[in-house]
């Protein structure tokens, strides 16, 4: 009999052996964890009754008695916080610390039994046909240990009956029963192993069971880390690149998308110094220069996040980002709008092109009943450019000369007679110089130039061109004095553009020839200008109109021919 024992035992050992590799074997999570640390104890409880039967005196007997108590004291520790992760409990710290604190002063009088009497208050060796046991005297230390476990088992069993009524499902209520015999099994066998005539040991078989049914509910329920085992498959799988260095600078690992993207790093072990990196990885890892790559005409956008523990940083993780497909939408997005860009910019010289070929229309209706002034807008329109670039290049007025400006003023300029299209033809070519009432006529033509501009240009989207073409065609008799019409406006009070239109059109009244005069030869004519600088005309156009005097002169010239 005593063989029996001692093979049924033997195999109890390698069940609990055989069942810690088996849970060993999965990823572990905090349900594994307590699963393994329970089985460890299981195994302990399982050698110390494996010695016991085998004892052959008191020494012997105590210390496979010892190690029983190893296992026994801590056991139902981990299967309380395997069942209170399982059921979704959580235990506050400081009761955790409490149980570990009893189990430790329980394990501490019970490896000292020997030693006084506060655990055992007598212990003899007995050997049966079934094995060596120890009769024991309980002292106020066992007292405790048996309370101890008592209170283990009903918090246990509460935390599983808690669990039924919580999920209410009938695959939980299946696991629950099973939680329920890895619990009770075990004290039944006990309580049968205390009560019984017969000296032989059933604790060992319980826990054996119980390990079984606990195996059978990690498999069943497939308790392991799933949030570790997602992220592993996520950190392999996914787009980007990470690699993992500690505060020393040290390789902890990376995952294949790293390796691939960085060679070097598939011949590093963990540990190794990461200095030895190569340029553009060495920047940065080590000197933190985030800047992006291109691998494989993919790109990268690297970005440094601290591991920290309790607030302390004990390492980093550099993320390489797939940006690729960003970057493909922001250059797609970037040559549209350089398409639409130079569409718009087409579209518009086209209108622009327009715009200059209606004006310029206007302009030969204009001269086409001006016998008198013949080419006199595509004269003053030449005498203006040269004007304004001489005014840009000393300086003079560029606050207000915006390249916007003078586009606008130079396709504004050949309106700026506009208003003659209302004077009478019988005025308008006349032979001779005007009588008064026929000149107060003619001075009407600046206000009907701005009338005519405002029925036909101010619905324009570019209010800037409008705002000059009727500045020009209502101001340009306006003198610097105050002297001229319609307003009397005077100094800077008249707008720029039309003080230059003044210039250029008294010139080109005076160099040109007319029915009631001859024309005057250029010299004359600036002394003219430079003579009523300050008085009809603005003295800083007038300087300048002085300093660009021979392009003026080659216009003449030209025209003239």
């Amino acid at each position: 009999m005593h063989d029996v024992i001692f093979y049924s035992l033997t195999l109890c050992v390698v069940v609990s052996v055989l069942c810690i590799f088996l849970i060993m074997h999965q990823k572990v999570s905090r349900q594994q964890q307590f699963t393994l640390m329970s089985g460890v104890c299981i195994l302990a409880v399982m050698l110390g009754y494996w010695f016991l039967v085998q004892a052959d005196d008191l020494s012997s007997a105590s210390v496979a008695q010892k190690i029983v108590y190893v296992g026994t004291s801590n056991i139902f520790y981990f299967i309380l916080r395997f069942i209170a992760i399982y059921c979704d409990i959580y235990i506050k710290k400081i009761f955790r610390v409490l149980l570990l604190l009893s189990n430790t002063v329980i394990m501490t009088l019970a490896l000292t039994f020997d030693k006084h009497k506060l655990f055992y208050k007598n212990v003899e060796y007995v050997s049966t046909e079934y094995g060596a046991f120890l009769e024991k005297e309980s002292g106020v230390g066992n007292m405790l240990f048996k309370v101890m476990m008592a209170v283990y088992v009903i918090i246990i069993l509460v935390m599983s009956i808690f669990n039924i009524n919580k999920r209410n499902t009938s695959r939980s209520y299946k696991n629950t029963v099973l939680l329920f015999f890895v619990i009770t099994i075990p004290c039944i066998l006990y309580a049968i192993e205390k009560m019984s005539y017969v000296k032989i040991y059933l604790t060992p078989y319980g826990l054996a069971i119980a390990e079984v049914l606990t195996l059978s509910l990690v498999y069943r329920t497939h308790i392991y880390d799933f949030n570790n085992t997602a992220q592993a498959m996520a950190y392999d799988t996914i787009d980007d690149a990470v690699l993992a260095i500690d505060d020393n600078y040290k390789f902890k690992g990376c995952n294949n998308k790293a390796k691939e993207l960085f060679p070097v790093l598939r011949g590093f072990s963990i540990d190794d110094e990461i200095h030895s990196l190569d340029g553009s990885l060495f920047d940065i890892v080590v000197n933190r220069d985030m800047k992006e790559l291109c691998v494989n005409r993919r790109y990268y956008k690297p970005e440094i996040k601290n591991i920290k523990n309790k607030d302390k940083v004990m390492g980093f993780v550099v993320w390489f980002y797939d940006v690729t497909a960003e970057r493909e939408k922001t250059d797609l997005l970037e040559n549209y709008q350089k398409d639409l860009e130079r569409e718009v910019e087409l579209q518009t010289q086209k209108l622009r092109d327009v715009q200059e070929k209606v004006i310029m229309g206007f302009a030969n209706i204009i001269e086409s009943r001006d016998f008198v002034t013949g080419g006199h807008i595509k004269r003053t329109s030449m005498y203006i450019d040269i004007l304004i670039k001489g005014l840009v290049k000393d300086g003079t007025y560029t606050d207000i000369l915006t390249p916007s400006y003078i586009s606008h003023i130079k396709l504004a300029a050949p309106l700026h007679d506009i208003g003659k299209v209302a004077v009478p033809d019988s005025i308008l070519n006349k032979n001779g110089r005007f009588t008064y009432e026929e000149f107060e006529i003619m001075k009407k033509h600046t206000v009907l130039g701005a009338q005519i501009l405002d029925d036909t240009l101010s619905g324009l989207d570019d209010l800037e061109y409008y705002h000059l073409a009727r500045e020009l065609a209502l101001y340009h008799h306006e003198k610097w004095d105050g002297t001229g019409y319609p307003e009397g406006l005077s100094n800077i009070d008249i707008p720029l553009c039309a003080r230059i239109m003044a210039v250029v059109d008294v010139f080109d009244a005076l160099v040109s020839k007319r029915p009631y005069k001859q024309s005057y030869p250029v010299s004359t004519v600036y002394k003219i200008i430079e003579n009523e600088s300050g008085k009809q005309f603005d003295p800083l156009l007038v300087r300048c109109f002085l300093k660009v005097r021979p392009q003026v002169e080659k216009v003449v010239e030209e025209m003239s021919d």
